[in-house]
């Protein structure tokens, strides 16, 4: 029988609901506010904006639909499974409490929002301030995960050309070139994945 430490624990998860979404579905869109908040436990997730602009991809152990924690403000972003999803959806009070509760879970989820944040601001900063070429190169990057450190590392999204049209902000033929280019220049491959030599990208990168 668990103690009175991991009854109380566990309490509050009681009221999460455990949901699944196929392939393709939608798991919110604007402008509605999503009705709950969402951890996802498998699968990968698109979010998208005004006009089909992607914001970003989320794969296991992401957060999404904050908005829902908001009581005012405009609710533009929607969520997309890449694949079929599971997670566990909050309501704005159940969460809260289970942050009151667990402080390690609380701290878990600001970080990862944190996280997407930083990736929105590097974001917002390159359209401003980079060319379409230097902008899709920093993205790469910044998609690719931490292991290995060196040498060659798979990309965890299978990336269109339109998908990376719409996150840079340029053509999808220009995205073709530039790929077809990275790939000449030997730090990019290609087959079902996307590949990036880290050492590569940054030999390219000082040089620009």
């Amino acid at each position: 029988m668990p103690d009175a430490l991991t009854r109380r624990h566990k309490e509050p998860w009681k009221k999460a609901q455990a949901v699944s979404f196929s392939q393709g579905a939608s798991v919110f869109e604007g402008p509605h506010k999503p009705r709950h908040i969402y951890m996802l436990n498998a699968g990968q997730v698109r979010l998208t904006g005004r006009n089909g602009v992607i914001f970003d991809h989320l794969k296991r152990g992401g957060f999404f639909g904050e908005s829902a924690l908001l009581e005012t403000g405009s609710h533009n972003q929607g969520a997309i499974a890449l694949s079929n999803v599971e997670a566990v959806a909050f309501r704005k009070q159940d969460l809260e409490a289970i942050c009151q509760r667990d402080s390690a879970f609380g701290m878990r989820l600001v970080k990862e929002l944190a996280a997407r944040l930083g990736r929105y601001e590097e974001l917002i900063s390159d359209l401003v301030t980079e060319q379409a070429e230097m902008r899709l190169v920093r993205l790469l990057m910044r998609t690719a995960p931490p292991r290995p450190a060196h040498g060659w590392v798979k990309l965890p999204f299978r990336f269109t050309n339109v998908e990376l049209a719409k996150m840079v902000g340029t053509t999808r033929w220009r995205i073709s070139y530039l790929l077809n280019r990275f790939q000449r220049l030997g730090w990019l491959r290609r087959d079902n994945e996307l590949w990036l030599h880290r050492e590569g990208v940054q030999e390219y990168m000082a040089t620009q």
